[in-house]
């Protein structure tokens, strides 16, 4: 797989989260706009269905060509159905797997983070009473960082949706 491909998962990826479904139905147009938009990326729509197909191949997704007929019985096209499989949510766990590798290297140690803070005891409080569960003094004044709720949440997205994803397959 090249980067294209990569853009390209990751696009059809983001547009199936944003509605927390595990398939999406973008034109291909618009996917071609999100690749410009968020990766830099400018490419025709005939590249665009050359490498739709070979990760179709690939089994990344199927994709279910959508059409009815009108009154006149002329055959209308709608937006393609990419309905995303189990082998995409195991490449997106891969790439997570990486980018906590990489950002590794940047982490300290979560004591490290707070050492230029001192816990607030407040003069008040007397021996006998001892501090409550919430109290920031017991804590040390240490909160997780606010990005780690989001992180929990996005995981806790994709692992239903490849729950979902593994019992239709």
């Amino acid at each position: 797989m090249n980067h294209l491909d990569h853009a390209l998962i990751l696009t059809l990826g983001s547009v199936a989260l944003k509605y927390n479904k595990p398939y999406c139905y973008p034109s291909q147009k618009h996917i071609c706009r999100l690749l410009f938009q968020h990766h830099g990326l400018q490419i025709s729509l005939r590249t665009l269905n050359r490498h739709l197909q070979t990760l179709e191949l690939d089994k990344i997704f199927a994709r279910i060509r959508r059409h009815r007929r009108s009154n006149s019985g002329k055959i209308i096209f709608n937006t393609t159905l990419y309905k995303l499989k189990k082998r995409f949510f195991k490449f997106m766990g891969y790439l997570k797997r990486q980018a906590d590798r990489f950002s590794a290297v940047f982490r300290m140690p979560f004591s490290a983070q707070y050492q230029g803070t001192t816990p607030q005891v407040s003069t008040e409080t007397s021996f006998a009473d001892p501090p409550k569960m919430g109290d920031s003094a017991q804590e040390g004044g240490r909160k997780a960082p606010p990005s780690s709720n989001l992180v929990q949440a996005n995981l806790q997205r994709l692992r239903q949706l490849l729950k979902t994803v593994g019992k239709r397959s």
